[in-house]
């Protein structure tokens, strides 16, 4: 019965140390001062550590955390993993993304390749619908950029790849009789 019953006490408890901890949210503190941050999490009651890594942001800043902010962290006490930027590997700098949708391929790539940046070309396909499509004519490619990942706006290190997507168009028509 002992036994039992201490095992009810240790599970009540740790029930309500995670109920009390589950607010316990990872606050945003990219771009802060490593000490900024440190005091941020502290105050939201976190413990953390500070794990160094190379990136685009200058030394000193935090550039990450993990877990990822918005996060619900229930381990008592709860732990952040602040990424502190040592600074770029040589002349890496941060780049925006610039939009080059609806640009043909061409002018995509030399937009992308003036602020250091290398297009991925890649090509979709569209989907055929209906219960038996079947193509018309020959696929035909459209020059225009349809898509761009990482998208515009985004900042990235100089000398990142961005895939740049376009579309292999194909239409296709349902038969007039049964499906073949």
């Amino acid at each position: 019965m002992r036994g039992l019953l201490s095992t009810i006490l240790l599970m009540t408890a740790l029930a309500f140390a995670r109920a009390a901890n589950a607010d316990t949210v990872v606050p945003n503190v990219k771009g802060l001062t490593a000490a900024a941050a440190i005091a941020a999490v502290q105050a939201a009651g976190f413990e953390y550590n500070i794990l160094s890594e190379s990136s685009c942001s200058s030394p000193g800043i935090v550039s990450d955390t993990r877990p990822p902010e918005g996060s619900i962290v229930l381990a008592v006490p709860p732990r952040v993993n602040l990424i502190v930027s040592q600074g770029g590997v040589g002349p890496l700098e941060g780049v925006t993304v610039p939009n080059v949708l609806n640009n043909r391929l061409e002018q995509a790539q030399k937009s992308l390749a003036a602020i250091g940046l290398t297009a991925i070309d890649t090509i979709r396909g569209t989907e055929p619908k209906g219960k038996c499509p079947t193509p018309v004519g020959p696929p035909r490619l459209i020059d225009s950029v349809m898509e761009t990942k990482p998208s515009a706006g985004t900042l990235v290190c100089s000398g990142s790849n961005v895939v740049v997507y376009r579309l292999m168009y194909q239409r296709y028509q349902e038969p007039k009789g049964p499906c073949p």
